[in-house]
């Protein structure tokens, strides 16, 4: 058990950059689908320490490119490469198993952010609010758009 009291999982400091949408008790068994939040252009899918697998996808969101993650995936289900491109609604992953290398040894859940530039940067913390700046509340962006609350809590 870490410091915090989880089942598993390092110990982090600094400012969230994006929202963790936990799976429900049920899913910590199941397969769980990811899906491409609009048409983008992946960036990036590989394992990286700290979230297991990610997915960064391009996206142009408000007229604004952006690069949204999605961390602790499974990469290994996923066929998609950099430089694919992906449709809204396109499930696109699934999430690593609880407390695997697929999750970086992480709770199952999804860790997804955006960031305000289409540049790579796999940081899941940062260590001030001016850098935070950088990155765009997932929730309230999605909200913004139309889009219905998933029903999950975040952390």
């Amino acid at each position: 058990m870490d410091r915090l009291g989880l089942p598993c999982g390092d110990f982090f400091d600094g400012f969230h950059v994006g929202d963790d949408l936990e799976v429900f008790p049920e899913e910590l068994s199941q397969e769980v689908p990811v899906f491409a939040i609009t048409d983008g252009i992946v960036r990036q899918h590989e394992a990286v320490n700290g979230y297991g697998g990610l997915l960064a996808i391009e996206y142009t969101l408000n007229g604004q490119q952006v690069t949204a993650y999605y961390g602790h995936i499974d990469v290994g289900q996923s066929k998609l490469e950099e430089g694919d491109t992906v449709t809204a609604g396109k499930q696109i992953a699934v999430l690593g198993d609880h407390c695997s290398p697929e999750t970086s040894n992480e709770r199952k859940h999804l860790h997804f952010s955006i960031h305000n530039d289409p540049e790579i940067d796999v940081r899941g913390y940062v260590e001030s609010t001016q850098e935070l700046e950088a990155w765009t509340n997932p929730r309230e962006l999605l909200r913004g758009l139309g889009a219905e609350e998933p029903g999950r809590g975040s952390r």
